[in-house]
């Protein structure tokens, strides 16, 4: 069986950082289908995680249970749509309130697409 060779994601296979905001945006979009653009803020604000039940299907479970302290005089990056996309930047600030911003473009993209696979295998739901 002859390998398909994916010419559109060859800057994908070895890179620890995105060089850019293009690369990461180019890199959200083979995923995703959608163009997602970085916003740039100077703080972040980390809240607390909800109490998770056992009952709880393992989609639903958030990794960190402590709050992290506020950060001012850092730059912070949240991924956000930069047209209209599919509803998961919806569902995902409702369901990620206090916990879009990241201190590194990686760690942004990391959970944003983290979440995004969670929301596709729900069946894409509706935030509310």
């Amino acid at each position: 069986m002859e390998e398909k060779k994916l010419n559109h994601l060859a800057g994908f296979n070895e890179i620890e950082s995105f060089q850019n905001s293009r690369s990461a945006a180019n890199f959200l979009r083979e995923v995703t289908g959608h163009n997602y653009v970085f916003a740039v803020a100077s703080s972040q604000a980390w809240g607390l995680l909800p109490t998770i039940e056992e009952e709880e299907e393992e989609t639903e479970q958030y990794e960190e249970k402590q709050p992290r302290p506020n950060v001012r005089n850092v730059t912070c990056y949240q991924l956000m749509p930069d047209t209209v996309d599919d509803g998961f930047f919806d569902w995902y600030c409702y369901e990620r309130d206090y916990y879009q911003f990241f201190q590194s473009r990686e760690m942004c993209a990391a959970y944003f697409l983290k979440f995004w696979i969670i929301w596709d295998k729900l069946g894409r739901p509706k935030p509310f």
